[in-house]
């Protein structure tokens, strides 16, 4: 399951960004990866709960900007409570590694 959230986050990561999607759509994901290793901050190994929480912060303008056109309610305290208790699981899927371990495309 680590490694479904840690493909979806780059996934998203990639296909927000203009410059790395067309990388991804005009060559492939080898070529993306290696691409993303000349970057300074990786797509390919962003922390996946860095990147839902970030995303929901509205920190991008255009992730704010989405928040704001198709939200149509408040966090519920119980959700609040869930996001707290996957405090254990954001360290072993932040740490170092690849997104998947295979290798395998976004």
């Amino acid at each position: 399951a680590l490694l479904q959230v840690r493909q979806a986050a780059a996934a998203f990561l990639v296909l927000k960004d203009d410059e790395r999607r067309r990388v991804y759509d005009e060559h492939n994901f080898e070529q993306l990866a290696r691409a993303e290793g000349l970057m300074e901050v990786s797509a390919l190994e962003a922390c996946p709960f860095e990147t839902a929480d970030n995303f929901f912060a509205g920190e991008d303008e255009g992730d704010r900007d989405y928040l704001l056109l198709n939200s149509d309610s408040v966090p519920s305290d119980s959700e609040d409570e869930e996001a707290e208790g996957a405090e254990g699981a954001t360290e072993e899927a932040c740490g170092d590694g690849e997104v998947n371990g295979e290798g395998e495309g976004v």
